[in-house]
């Protein structure tokens, strides 16, 4: 009975030595120099730009293969929208604002929007700019170098159906109002002339509107969009953590889960002896002789 009870309690501090060395070594695995303190990861990296109107517009010109082998290729005159959404977090914030600035007028881009927000420490810097096709891969590139990059999305969509509907939606009101406008040389009554001007006057603010939109479209605006942001962190540290401090935490996580473990494994083992006793009490009852 005595040699069975130190075998327990040797088995019982040999498994609570087990956790203690394993929380104690998982933490020098996880922080072998010490706790590395004042990380900043932004809850939210992808802004949205809201005040942001702009849009951008470029064409490119390509040759659609035609399904007769004798027939030409077709050359296609697409028009698409391109945008780069990029958020970055820095840790030397002045120095990557300004090395930002000189990438963007290395490129030409042109900034179309930008918002700065917060004070020194925790600061934002947001920009839209306009690039020039040719070169949205390569200052896509030579920004993920600035600081480092916390998300990237790129999207690309067709306005070449767009485009074709606004021209064409143009060219019928200026029919439109060219033939109103050959009405107004006929005799008609005050209230008839007066309705008829208002109807070109309504046609001509709707063609306007229409050159408008069509301006997006024009060589003079082709640019791809990106929207990028620039979030300042405070620089990361290491804290030294003493052998005393890790063994306490090694400690209380082996109290705490190895006392778990050790309760679940004594209701198991009550649970088990319970279902044997009782499965015996009912073979007993089973097998009785009758009338014993």
């Amino acid at each position: 009975m005595n040699f069975s009870f130190k075998k327990t309690v040797f088995i019982f501090l040999a498994g609570f030595l087990g956790f203690f060395l394993l929380r104690l070594g998982f933490g020098y695995l996880l922080y072998p120099e010490g706790e590395v303190i004042g990380r900043y990861n932004p809850m939210n990296t992808q802004s949205d730009f809201a005040e942001y109107k702009a849009r951008n517009i470029a064409r490119q010109k390509t040759k659609q293969v035609s399904t007769s082998p004798s027939a030409a290729p077709l050359s296609v005159d697409q028009r698409y929208e391109k945008v780069a959404n990029m958020s970055m977090v820095s840790e030397e914030f002045e120095e990557d604002s300004k090395s930002l600035r000189e990438t963007i007028k290395q490129y030409k881009a042109l900034v179309q929007f930008e918002q700065s927000n917060g004070l020194a420490g925790s600061r934002s810097i947001q920009l839209a700019l306009g690039v020039n096709p040719a070169n949205f891969d390569q200052i896509i590139d030579d920004l993920k170098k600035l600081a480092k990059l916390k998300s990237l999305q790129v999207n690309k969509t067709d306005k070449t159906n767009e485009y074709k509907t606004l021209q064409a939606t143009q060219l019928s009101l200026t029919k439109s109002r060219d033939a109103l406008l050959a009405l107004k040389s006929r005799e008609a009554k005050v209230a008839e002339m007066i309705g008829l001007e208002e109807r070109i006057l309504e046609i001509e603010q709707r063609i306007q509107d229409l050159g408008v939109n069509l301006g997006d479209f024009d060589s003079e605006n082709e640019f791809v969009t990106v929207k990028l942001t620039l979030y300042e962190v405070a620089k990361s540290s290491v804290r030294h953590v003493s052998i005393i401090n890790r063994s306490f935490t090694a400690f209380v996580f082996a109290v705490k889960y190895y006392g778990i473990f050790v309760l679940t494994f004594l209701m198991f083992l009550i649970g088990t002896l319970a279902a044997a006793k009782i499965l015996e009490i009912g073979l007993r009852i089973k097998n009785k002789p009758a009338g014993a």
